[in-house]
């Protein structure tokens, strides 16, 4: 697997996949939750839910899972 890459078309897509490949390593699981909040939003325009929903490049998904 070091020697190859894996395309995807979507950040779906590869939250998929890394769920799958972290499920099949050995040991433990531990999953942490992101805290998710708009700065400078006094009104209330960006709802929790909504942005749990976002996955932006570059970041980690908002429920994250990994082995030790």
């Amino acid at each position: 697997m070091k020697e190859r890459g894996i395309l995807t078309s979507r950040n779906e897509y590869v939250d998929q996949l890394n769920e799958m490949l972290i499920s099949r390593f050995p040991g433990e699981s531990r999953t942490f939750l992101s805290f998710d909040s708009a700065e400078d939003d006094t009104n209330n325009y960006y709802q929790e839910e909504y942005l749990n929903t976002l996955t932006p490049s570059g970041l980690p998904p908002r429920r994250y899972a990994l082995d030790y």
